[in-house]
């Protein structure tokens, strides 16, 4: 029983170590193969992969890097390709996410291969299409066409430079002969021709997702056909009669309208019009100011960058306070910081508008504050300590001459108060000396009365009491009349 105990612990022991080493070399090999290609999550790809095409035909391919999950700021590469039965005739950067090329791109039919080696300035690129360039072929014999990559890298935006590609693409196109009822045929309708009066200029991006396409219809054409697709080499499929077509709420995107006319001798070339559309704004932008919101520096700095996932950024517009807008480069934002103009101490509010390729913009606003600086401040107070200098003196001759006329005003108040003063004493002794004399003069003029009373005064007497009593009122009217007269003069 006990040999049977020990024989079934051993089993489940055996068991549990082998789950034990089936974990850790699950776990051995997540780390040493899963995680890494997660880091290295870039790759370089052909679009289109594939295809049919006639000798004669063009074949357009365009590059692309696929980054979405980490930003990736350089690119290069090798790409072959047949050349027994493809001729590369041009390489194109239009619609290119390199800002900066390392050096230009470059083929050889001889050996069937191109380069490419750029630059996406910060913040770099994110995203699954993004195109680096097209190479534009000329198909010369029937057969397999392959292009791929002889070798490759896609660099991180990480300040190290950390190669995170880990895969290259590939891709085949059939080559086919011309029928030969085709080859014969000299009388076919000509390649129409293309026009937009919404998006005219195939070069260019619009914010605008109605379109409208026209063309001409030659006398001898019977039949038309079109295609609208996202793909460049779709082939015309859906009849049409009017010369003209017009498609509502597009998304956005490039899109490639092909168009196709028949005559009694069969089917022309084919013409294609590129539609590039964006009606969406940048994403928010992103601002920062390197000093602070608040700074003695009157020629602040900050940072500011956003990115356009369709048609890109093309340039920026910045307005300061009451100022007017001016325009800023999109490629002086990618070499951030930004320094602004010269400022004056105060608050002031920022506004920035960044545009895409179509038209279309966002913004943001915010506002920092100049203070005031202390070399300002001391030259300020040495200039008003100057201008103080200069001003006290006179200053203090003014309030001088105030004081000596106040004190002129008060001293002559005082002697009127005086004069004023001896007046009244003097008019006092005056009436004294006029209330004797007339007491005196009104005695004698009363010894005469009384005389009358006792006798007949004579002629004389009577002109002497009336000539004293005349005096005597003359006398005290003119006494009062002077003394008033001098009192006034001397207030």
């Amino acid at each position: 029983m006990k040999n049977i105990h020990e024989t079934t612990l051993n089993k489940i022991q055996n068991c549990a170590k082998l789950i034990i080493y089936s974990c850790l070399f699950v776990f051995i090999f997540v780390w040493f193969s899963v995680l890494p290609s997660a880091a290295r999550a870039a790759s370089l790809y052909f679009y289109p992969s594939s295809g049919f095409y006639s000798v004669g035909q063009n074949l357009s391919v365009g590059v692309y890097v696929s980054s979405p999950d980490k930003a990736m700021n350089a690119a290069s590469g090798v790409v072959n390709f047949s050349k027994e039965n493809l001729q590369l005739v041009s390489l194109s950067k239009s619609g290119s996410i390199f800002s900066l090329w390392v050096q230009e791109p470059s083929f050889s039919n001889s050996e069937g291969t191109a380069n490419f080696e750029g630059i996406v300035l910060n913040p770099g690129f994110t995203g699954n299409s993004g195109k680096i360039l097209t190479l534009n072929f000329k198909v010369l014999k029937p057969g397999k066409a392959n292009l791929s990559f002889y070798s490759g890298s896609v660099l991180a935006n990480d300040g190290e430079g950390t190669n995170i590609l880990n895969n290259l693409g590939t891709a085949s196109f059939d080559l086919k002969e011309l029928a030969p009822s085709s080859q014969i045929v000299s009388n076919l309708p000509p390649a129409p021709e293309i026009k937009s009066p919404t998006h005219p200029d195939q070069n260019k991006w619009y914010a605008l997702k109605d379109v409208r396409l026209e063309w001409d219809i030659p006398e001898n054409v019977i039949e038309a056909r079109f295609v609208l697709s996202q793909n460049s080499s779709d082939e015309p499929k859906e009849l049409i009669q009017d010369n003209f077509k017009e498609f509502s709420h597009l998304e956005d995107g490039i899109w490639y309208f092909a168009l196709q006319f028949k005559n009694k001798n069969g089917w022309g070339k084919i013409s294609r019009f590129k539609i590039q559309i964006d009606t969406t704004p940048p994403n928010p932008i992103n601002l920062t100011f390197v000093d602070g919101k608040q700074t003695y520096n009157q020629t602040p700095t900050i940072i500011f960058d956003t990115k356009d996932n369709m048609s890109g950024i093309d340039f920026y517009k910045i307005k300061i306070g009451d100022g007017d807008f001016f325009d800023v480069p999109a490629v002086i934002v990618q070499s951030n910081p930004y320094k602004l103009p010269p400022q004056a101490p105060g608050e002031h509010t920022i506004l920035i508008q960044a545009f895409d390729k179509a038209g279309n913009y966002s913004y943001v606003s915010d506002k920092f504050t100049i203070l005031f600086p202390p070399s300002s401040f001391k030259i300020f107070s040495e200039k008003l300590l100057n201008i103080l200098v200069e001003i006290i003196p006179i200053i203090g001759l003014i309030l001088l001459l105030i004081l000596m006329i106040l004190y002129g005003i008060w001293y002559i108040k005082r002697i009127q108060r005086k004069i004023k003063k001896d007046v009244v004493l003097t008019e006092q002794e005056i009436h004294k000396i006029f209330e004797s004399l007339k007491q005196e003069i009104e005695f004698k003029i009363k010894i005469l009365e009384e005389t009358r009373s006792k006798r007949k005064l004579t002629e004389e007497e009577e002109k002497i009491i009336h000539y004293l009593k005349s005096d005597l009122e003359n006398a005290e009217k003119m006494l009062k009349e002077d003394v008033e007269h001098f009192l006034e003069d001397t207030k």
